[in-house]
C-alpha cells in the first residue's frame, strides 16, 4: 500500500498543482477577456467617433461645395456686369471724344471770330476800346 499511497500522493500533488495551473489560467484568461472587451468598447467609440466625424466632414464638403457654386454663379454675373460696363465705358469714350471734337471746332470758330473782332477793334478809333481788348488778352 505504500506504493499505491505513494501515488495517490503523487497524483493528489500532480492534481493540486494542475489546479494551481488552471486557476492561474483562469484569471489569465479573465484579465485578458477584460482586456479585449475593454478594447473593443474602445474600438467600438473609436468608430462611431470615426462615423460621426465622416458626415460632419461630408456635410461640411457639401456645404462648400455649395457655397463654390453660388460664388461661380456670382462670379459669372460680375463677369457679364464688367462686359457691360466696359461696352458702357467705350460708348462714352466715343462720345466724348466726338464732344470733344465738336468743342474744338466751336473754340476753332470762337477764336476766328474773335480774331476778326479782334482785328475790327483795333482799327476803330476810340482809343477805350482798344485797351479793353489789351487787357483780355493779358487776362490769357
Amino acid at each position: 500500500m505504500s506504493e499505491v499511497e505513494s501515488s495517490r500522493e503523487s497524483v493528489e500533488t500532480e492534481l493540486a498543482s494542475v489546479r494551481r495551473k488552471l486557476t492561474t489560467l483562469e484569471a489569465e484568461y479573465q484579465q485578458l477577456r477584460v482586456e479585449l472587451d475593454a478594447s473593443l468598447e474602445e474600438q467600438v467609440r473609436a468608430d462611431l467617433e470615426a462615423k460621426d466625424q465622416l458626415r460632419q466632414l461630408e456635410s461640411a464638403l457639401e456645404t462648400a461645395r455649395t457655397q463654390l457654386a453660388d460664388a461661380s454663379l456670382e462670379l459669372e454675373e460680375a463677369g457679364g456686369r464688367v462686359e457691360g460696363l466696359e461696352k458702357e465705358l467705350d460708348r462714352v469714350e466715343q462720345c466724348k471724344h466726338e464732344v470733344e471734337m465738336k468743342l474744338g471746332g466751336v473754340m476753332s470758330a470762337l477764336r476766328r471770330t474773335v480774331g476778326l473782332a479782334t482785328k475790327n477793334r483795333s482799327r476803330s478809333t476810340s482809343p477805350r476800346k482798344g485797351q479793353h481788348h489789351q487787357a483780355c488778352d493779358n487776362e490769357n
